[in-house]
């Protein structure tokens, strides 16, 4: 393992992982400070020498600002490599094109399993290709799109590829702004996929309609083992409708997620009831 911390000293580090990951992490040392880490041009140089020295097939950039000549650097790195398992692009300020090069690396690698941006600007032209793109991956397993404004035509088209690869297992769209509308498209596209185990709707304002969607999504989606629906604005009326859906012994559904909403005394009575039934729930989180 490389680890190479960047000027000041403590603010930016380089990583390397050996096998079986074979991985390069570009970010913030302390992951907890409220300001994002400036990457400067020397140090981008040094993502690209690395990058260049061998064959990656993971990139996590993370906690990081990307001025225009950083970003010109880190992008020649990335297309450096077309064999890319695993992306993750978490709380990072990109100028020039490097989202570019990031969607294309999307786009040519056809062994991509796992697919994270999360709280990145990223304009709606780029989100539209990055969603083609993500529909035609063929053994993506793992996606996280949160906090990109990810719409409802874009999460259809996302899903009908998926339905198509059958290969996607966890899902987590939190914070998009997909209100109830979005859980219909769900139920009308994710229905079809079996293979799917976790999904996160968190932070998303569905409401109790939305409630009440998902609670009618999960009885077609039998692999699911956990679901995210915090920060959702759901009272006890959404809840008694997915309680009811969650007594039924058939769904499967290990761990529930319902922080931060209003459920009240009346909603953790019906979530009470809803696991005397069925006991494959041991986790519910209020």
């Amino acid at each position: 393992m490389l680890v190479y911390r960047g000027s000041p000293p403590g603010k930016v580090f380089i990583r390397t992982a050996e096998p079986p990951e074979r991985g390069v992490h570009v970010g913030c040392e302390d992951p907890y400070t409220p300001e994002l880490t400036n990457l400067d041009p020397d140090e981008a140089e040094l993502v690209l020498e690395i990058l260049s020295q061998r064959r990656w097939e993971s990139l996590e950039l993370a906690d990081l600002y990307l001025s225009k000549e950083a970003s010109a650097v880190i992008e020649e790195a990335i297309r450096t490599q077309q064999a890319w398992k695993r992306v993750v692009v978490v709380r990072t300020v990109i100028e020039g094109g490097m989202i570019r090069a990031l969607i294309d690396a999307v786009r040519v690698s056809e062994c991509l399993r796992e697919l994270t941006f999360s709280s990145v600007e990223i304009s709606s032209k780029q989100r539209k290709k990055l969603v083609r793109c993500i529909a035609a991956s063929p053994v993506l397993a793992e996606l996280t799109l949160d906090g990109i404004g990810l719409k409802g035509t874009e999460l259809g088209t996302l899903l009908a590829g998926f339905a198509v690869q059958k290969s996607i297992r966890v899902l987590r769209l939190g914070n998009n702004g997909l209100r109830s509308s979005g859980t219909r498209v769900l139920l009308h596209n994710l229905s079809g996929i079996k293979t799917l185990r976790e999904l996160d709707l968190s932070g998303n304002s569905i409401q109790n309609r939305g409630a009440i969607i998902v609670g009618n999504l999960v009885f077609f989606l039998p692999s699911l083992q956990s679901l995210g629906l915090s920060r959702n604005h759901i009272t006890a009326r959404g809840v008694c409708y997915l309680s009811q859906s969650l007594s039924d012994r058939r769904v499967m559904l290990q761990t529930l997620d319902l922080e931060g909403n209003a459920i009240g005394d009346d909603g953790k009575s019906f979530l009470a009831e809803a696991m005397k039934t069925n006991t494959s729930i041991h986790s519910i989180s209020l």
